[in-house]
């Protein structure tokens, strides 16, 4: 009777350790699981910022190659200025070129515009970001007049950035 008692013991006691250990490897491994469901998350993150700004730059890319068919930088922002209707208020014009790397060229204008009005303006910085070819504005200073302030005088650097041949 007392074998019998004690080898039931050992029974309980060995599905008991059975149970406890189970129970903890459970614990364990939802644990690990919990930490990788957080690692693919940040993953997942990192991957979705990574193909957004890759877009980004295939859009550039895609600029960057557009055939430019002898057109200048020149001719592209005069085109745009006649398409808003603004050419006439174009106060200066001063083209330069930068060489950039051994790749690239930046043919640019500094241009001044005076009076021109804000919806004008908004159109103007639309044309130039979706044009066809890769347009960057360097930099745009943008002052209201003083004899009537919904008027507007600028001053930028627009750049056409070439892939040399």
């Amino acid at each position: 009777m007392k074998a019998n008692t004690l080898y039931l013991a050992g029974i309980v006691v060995g599905i008991s350790l059975s149970i406890i250990m189970t129970n903890k490897w459970i614990n364990n491994m939802e644990k690990k699981v919990s930490l990788k469901r957080q690692e693919l998350a940040a993953f997942n993150d990192i991957k979705r910022d990574y193909l957004r700004e890759k877009a980004g730059i295939e859009a550039m890319e895609r600029k960057l190659f557009v055939p430019h068919a002898g057109e200048s930088s020149d001719a592209i922002i005069q085109g745009i200025f006649g398409g808003i209707g603004i050419e006439d208020k174009v106060a200066s014009f001063k083209p330069f070129m930068e060489e950039m790397g051994k790749d690239y060229i930046k043919h640019g204008s500094e241009i001044k515009i005076n009076k021109i009005n804000l919806n004008q303006f908004v159109n103007l910085i639309y044309k130039i970001e979706n044009h066809k070819n890769l347009l960057l504005i360097k930099s745009i200073s943008l002052d209201s007049r003083f004899d009537n302030p919904a008027i507007f005088d600028i001053s930028m650097q627009v750049i056409l950035l070439v892939k040399r041949a």
